[in-house]
């Protein structure tokens, strides 16, 4: 759930967003995992409001992990940009450490196949 909140009426429409989610979910007979469930406030000006949702306050990040991609509050790919950067990394010291015979057109095989997808995955983002 996504929604703009400036002042507090803001913030009431996306706490009762998420009251009909939470009633949604109960007509439906499915269940959210309210520990699961984070805020995350974007931008420098945010109020950072309290949001609950059955009773319990979510608990707020500033950084958050979704398909492989890395999403910080202030919106900088650094974080993202480092993971992936140490992840490519490993997989060049992992085919370095376990190919004996180093023929080029193996090594560059095993670099396009094992590290290269690491770093070019999610560069849109």
């Amino acid at each position: 759930m996504f929604g703009t909140v400036i002042d507090e009426d803001d913030r009431a429409v996306v706490q009762e967003d998420l009251q009909k989610l939470s009633e949604w979910a109960d007509s439906w007979q499915m269940e959210f995992n309210v520990e699961k469930c984070k805020v995350m406030h974007f931008g420098s000006q945010n109020n950072k409001f309290n949001y609950f949702m059955r009773g319990k306050q979510l608990e707020v990040f500033s950084v958050e992990r979704d398909l492989g991609v890395i999403i910080a509050s202030n919106l900088k790919v650094a974080d993202h940009c480092h993971q992936a950067y140490a992840t490519a990394n490993r997989m060049l010291w992992l085919v370095a450490r376990t190919v004996k015979h180093r023929n080029i057109n193996i090594m560059v095989q095993l670099y396009k196949s094992l590290v290269r997808p690491h770093l070019e995955y999610s560069t849109s983002v």
